[in-house]
């Protein structure tokens, strides 16, 4: 009798169970928000990051009165660029996206984003392909040295495409970089 006593004790009672159950179930419910959050904040690094470069690209064009240019691989999710200044040897700077994001758009997703009249077909809409070696294709961006870059839209998603943001070059004497994200089934411009 005693021993029962004691192995009764030791467990836990059904409302116990129930209760505890409860609590993980509360917790579960409030945590899965928050992973949605980090996905869209990947996105939004992305699309800061490659917008930086954008920037930072035009304006070594502007000062060093020289051509630059930035290429996308569609196949690695990534972009590559010279870098240095006058005086040093230039390297190839190569920045990879991150896994949680890539080029791409959701399907049905009307673009460009500041006039949105046709359903998007390509990831990265530019003017300029090029054929290497060792990829089949890739896409290039100029920037001249009066300021104007090449013209187009560059699109990322996340992996599992319920977010999208875009980068866009207009077509003037001095472009403008702008950036975009994409909800509530709309285009909303970020800070440019």
């Amino acid at each position: 009798m005693l021993l029962r006593i004691r192995l009764l004790r030791k467990s836990f009672s059904l409302i116990e169970l129930l209760i505890f159950l409860s609590l993980i179930l509360v917790l579960v419910t409030v945590s899965v928000p928050r992973l949605d959050f980090f996905n869209n904040y990947f996105l939004s690094h992305e699309l800061d990051k490659l917008f930086v470069t954008f920037s930072y690209l035009q304006q070594k064009a502007i000062a060093s009165n020289k051509k630059y240019s930035i290429t996308f691989d569609l196949v690695d999710n990534s972009y590559s660029y010279q870098s240095g200044s006058l005086v040093t040897v230039p390297e190839l700077v190569t920045i990879k996206l991150s896994d949680k994001v890539s080029f791409g758009f959701i399907d049905g997703v009307m673009g460009p984003p500041s006039s949105p009249t046709k359903k998007i077909e390509k990831s990265i809409n530019l003017e300029k392909v090029i054929n290497n070696s060792d990829r089949k294709f890739s896409k290039e961006v100029s920037f001249w040295p009066n300021g104007r870059i090449s013209h187009g839209t560059i699109y990322l998603v996340d992996k599992s495409h319920k977010r999208m943001g875009a980068l866009t070059c207009s077509v003037s004497q001095v472009s403008y970089i702008r950036r975009y994200k994409y909800e509530n089934s709309g285009w909303k411009i970020l800070g440019t």
